[in-house]
């Protein structure tokens, strides 16, 4: 929590482990028992923000969900994480020091988690939401929108309670769902509790 209030605040290049560790109040050498430098740190950060929705994502079964439903309860469970921190690191995504090999995993995992997107932009496409003929751009804007709250964040404009729902239903929107079809995805059992 501290490294992430030194990272927003002042910048990731700004902060040290010096400035991390008196902030928790342990000694400097007292970080490196649990990470081996600040990279270690940010990347265990960048992780805790896309791991949770990777994982929500592997947990959709298209045998209990239309893929609308699923990718309404994603989108849903990726904003309200993205948008529920106490910092925003999602913030950070765009620095250049994340091209470096430490942050080769986060990559991944953030690369996943647009595939799972896809994959259900696609299946719903084949259920009949298809106002985009191509999947790809499709995939890109409704990644986009789901991150759009890191944005909003850092332009320091409130995130409403509702957002999620708000933002889950505007992706059926862009592919063209139907009001009717919205409803019952904002409804289906596969939409659970945000985190």
């Amino acid at each position: 929590d501290a490294a992430a209030e030194l990272f927003i605040e002042q910048g990731y290049g700004a902060a040290t482990t010096r400035q991390i560790a008196d902030a928790v109040g342990v000694r400097q050498a007292s970080i490196y028992y649990h990470f081996g430098n600040k990279q270690e740190i940010l990347a265990e950060l960048l992780a805790d923000t896309v791991r949770p929705s990777l994982d929500f994502s592997r947990g959709l079964d298209p045998a209990q969900a239309p893929a609308a439903a699923r990718l309404y309860a994603l989108t849903r469970f990726d904003v309200a994480l993205l948008g529920g921190g106490r910092w925003n690191i999602g913030a950070l995504y765009t620095m250049p020091e994340l091209g470096a090999p430490e942050f080769a995993a986060f990559r991944q995992e953030r690369e996943e988690l647009r595939h799972a997107y896809g994959e259900l932009v696609a299946a719903a496409a084949a259920e009949g939401a298809d106002a985009i003929a191509d999947h790809s751009v499709a995939t890109s804007l409704v990644f986009a929108l789901a991150e759009g709250v890191i944005a909003m964040r850092a332009q320091r404009i409130p995130c409403p309670a509702d957002l999620p729902d708000v933002v889950a239903a505007s992706v059926l929107r862009l592919l063209g769902c139907e009001e009717a079809a919205i409803e019952a995805a904002r409804t289906h059992p596969a939409v659970r509790p945000t985190p």
